[in-house]
């Protein structure tokens, strides 16, 4: 589409001077969503809590009297061990937290310090957090980028990203399609924009230990879609690199990689899709990535199955 290409310039210089305050929203919810819950969950058990008076609880029960048990007693094999989050001097605990449902009360094993905040295993390898708190490798058939994660089983929508969409209203377009049943869809081998005329973003949030990277595999047929990939810190700024790219088309049924590095500290990455409708229909070039790595996190507590149609018969793989 030769002829869109002054157009399309247009709209991206439109789109690269506005601030993602959508983005930046939502993400922040998403942060401050667990931290908000817990307040209110605090706040809120504070209020049913009733207070002491000298007339004794309803039903005639003691006052200081403890409520009746109904689940057996904890064992030491009911409890499983979690890190806690880190202290100012990089320093973090292993506790000790019941299985849910199972049990309460009962003696859980003490607090023990853990390895330090910065700590990462080697590609093959994952911490086992349960028993001796070191970095074993993967069983056959299995394996680990160490500190990082890869997503390329796109069987459902991993729980690590969010998807947002809004309208387009500009100059030379607006949006006919309902964005706000729009959004990536994960199709076993890719995960795919809708195809619409809607900008619609694919958010992912990485607390880097260390500086690392981001890599993805995408195509995208036409120039009828403008495809923004766009990197910022936890406070929707920049990060020191200035990363902001607009990936051009591949091709019908071509892949292309792009590998782009990050800076240690939190990183926002949103992949976002915005289609162009300059004739009567809404239908764009959808977006397909088959493939996001993400390097520099901290350490993996498991290692991953190996895709389907493939298997490593040695210990230790790193893919």
């Amino acid at each position: 589409m030769a002829s869109c290409s002054p157009i399309k310039r247009y709209i991206v210089s439109v789109f690269s001077s506005r601030p993602a305050v959508m983005i930046c929203v939502f993400t922040l919810l998403l942060l401050c969503g667990t931290h908000l819950g817990s307040a209110a969950a605090n706040k809120k058990k504070k209020i049913e809590t009733p207070a002491s008076s000298t007339d004794g609880p309803p039903g005639g029960a003691a006052v200081g009297g403890s409520s009746k048990q109904t689940l057996p007693t904890c064992q030491l094999s009911d409890f499983h061990f979690e890190y806690t989050e880190c202290h100012s001097d990089g320093v973090r605990w292993r506790v000790s937290v019941p299985n849910p449902d199972t049990c309460e009360n009962g003696g859980p094993p003490p607090p023990i310090r853990a390895v330090d905040c910065g700590f990462t295993c080697e590609a093959g390898q994952y911490l086992d957090v349960q028993n001796s708190q070191t970095c074993l490798n993967c069983a056959a058939g299995k394996y680990s980028l160490g500190g990082g994660q890869r997503f390329e089983n796109w069987n459902k929508m991993p729980q690590e990203f969010l998807s947002l969409s809004e309208k387009v209203d500009e100059m030379y377009m607006e949006s006919r399609s309902n964005c706000n049943e729009s959004a990536w869809v994960p199709r076993n081998g890719f995960i795919s924009s809708p195809g619409n005329d809607c900008q619609v973003s694919l958010v992912y949030s990485a607390n880097l230990k260390k500086a690392g990277y981001v890599k993805f595999i995408y195509s995208y047929a036409e120039e009828d879609t403008i495809f923004h990939v766009r990197i910022s810190n936890d406070q929707c700024q920049e990060t020191g690199h200035g990363i902001d790219r607009w990936p051009d088309a591949t091709g019908e049924g071509q892949w292309k990689e792009i590998k782009i590095d990050l800076s240690m500290g939190m990183n926002v990455i949103s992949w976002k899709a915005i289609g162009m409708n300059f004739e009567d229909s809404t239908k764009t070039s959808p977006i397909r990535i088959k493939l996001i790595e993400i390097n520099g996190l901290s350490y993996t507590s498991q290692c991953t199955d190996c895709p389907s149609g493939t298997y490593s018969d040695t210990s230790g793989s790193t893919e």
